[in-house]
């Protein structure tokens, strides 16, 4: 296995290393560009605040 994609769960990486230590794990874009967007929405409120 050369190259497995996985969600953002620690779980899933974990078993994954445990199984295949020397495979390259990738994180799912959607994962990455959900945790972008929930993280900007939390942040872009107290920037208007100080505008």
């Amino acid at each position: 296995m050369k190259s497995v994609v996985v969600d953002l769960n620690s779980q899933y990486i974990k078993f994954i290393k445990a199984l295949f230590p020397n495979a390259r794990i990738i994180i799912d874009r959607f994962h990455i560009v959900q945790l972008v967007l929930t993280a900007s929405s939390m942040i872009s409120p107290t920037v208007r605040l100080k505008e």
